[in-house]
């Protein structure tokens, strides 16, 4: 008995409706990819972009852009593309610059068309309180430079919405320690700049407790050895500037589990002597004693730090002799002795060190022909003048 045959298969075919929506999706697809890109190329005019770089340099300033594309689109035409500024929305204001501009309050309402803004730079303007209520705009912001602006405590008050803060400048300001207290919630702080403020040692502990502190400069603020010794508890600390101030450098010594790379002591009381005791600073890598009265016993104890590689000695009271003493230091590359007596003979003596590159010598005995003299002697490193004589 035959076995019964199965039917043909058969291939369905798709109805004339069906291929009909098909191909509408088709074309509205096509018609997207073709469409969008022109209707935006139109809209590029429109752009806040444009209406804030009009207004910013009306002032005086500049303004920097970055790519505000979907990061499919930049995978796709690549993020350095010369052409995104041609469409609405390609681009958007990354940093705005108006140090020593016209601007005032009022016209920081720009920032309402700036959300993305990372970079704003105020230093040496009349903006007051007032114009930094405006940050609530920007809250993306990480460089912020309000150095030598009418800003007081109040004004900081504005920074607590900048969650992303990175560095700060309120540099030559009305800000003492009550609008220093107010930064404490700024975790995400790496560098601050409050020179010529009326910070006293009492925002020290403040100061001492944002973790990730990494640059603090307190150039001629009302601050104490005694004071700054809380600084041991910032973990993070690598470059600290304390000049002009009467410091003899006494905090240092409790300063040896911080890893300060760079110091500067410069216009102080600081006479080197106190490095004997701060020996343990071995991340050292710079460090200014410029117009300090450094003598031939600060520079026996300076020579004990063992990974300086930068020096300023300027104008300090060194003798014609005592430039000699560093030549045991194994890193020293870059040695400054403006206004002082040191000879050519001395720096003779410096050529044995290993890594020493480059000798600043204006207002020196050393004089040019000295120079092209050294010059044929010596060649592990050049003798830089650019005026002789002392003074």
């Amino acid at each position: 008995m035959n076995a019964p045959q199965s039917a043909p298969e058969t291939t369905a075919v798709p109805s004339p409706r069906r291929k009909k929506w098909v191909f509408k999706i088709l074309l509205a697809i096509v018609l997207l990819v073709l469409l969008v890109p022109i209707a935006l190329q139109g809209l590029a005019g429109f752009s806040p972009v444009v209406d804030v770089r009009n207004k910013v340099s009306s002032l005086g300033g500049t303004i920097q852009t970055a790519v505000a594309a979907p990061e499919f689109l930049q995978s796709i035409v690549g993020k350095d593309w010369a052409g995104w500024d041609r469409f609405y929305g390609g681009i958007e204001v990354d940093q705005v610059g108006l140090n020593q501009s016209l601007v005032e309050d009022q016209d920081l309402a720009l920032l309402q068309q700036t959300p993305g803004l990372r970079t704003l730079k105020l230093q040496t303007t009349r903006i007051t309180d007032a114009g930094i209520q405006q940050l609530s705009s920007v809250p993306q912001l990480q460089k912020l430079d309000l150095g030598g602006t009418e800003i007081t405590n109040a004004g900081l008050d504005h920074l607590q919405s900048l969650e992303e803060l990175q560095e700060l400048a309120i540099a030559d300001t009305a800000v003492s320690d009550d609008g220093i207290a107010k930064l404490a919630g700024l975790k995400t702080l790496t560098v601050l700049d409050a020179s010529g403020t009326n910070l006293t040692d009492a925002s020290l502990k403040t100061l001492s407790e944002i973790p990730n502190l990494k640059t603090l400069k307190l150039d001629g603020c009302n601050l104490t050895d005694e004071g700054l010794t809380v600084l041991k508890n910032c973990k993070s600390l690598t470059s600290l500037s304390l000049d002009e101030i009467p410091l003899a450098g006494s905090f240092l010594k409790e300063l040896q589990g911080v890893p300060l790379e760079d110091l500067s002591l410069a216009h102080t009381n600081c006479d080197g002597t106190v490095f004997t005791d701060a020996g343990e600073l071995k991340t050292l890598k710079t460090l200014s004693l410029s117009h300090c009265p450094v003598e031939e016993a600060g520079i026996a104890s300076i020579a004990e730090l063992p990974g300086l590689e930068t020096l300023s000695l300027d104008n300090t009271k060194i003798d014609e002799g005592s430039v000699a003493g560093l030549k045991g230091m194994p890193r020293l590359r870059i040695l400054s002795i403006n206004s002082t007596p040191t000879s050519a003979d001395t720096l003779r003596e410096l050529k044995g060190m290993p890594k020493l590159k480059l000798v600043i010598a204006n207002k020196t005995q050393v004089s040019r022909g000295d120079v092209d003299a050294l010059g044929a002697e010596i060649k592990s490193f050049s003798v830089l003048i650019v005026s002789s004589g002392g003074g």
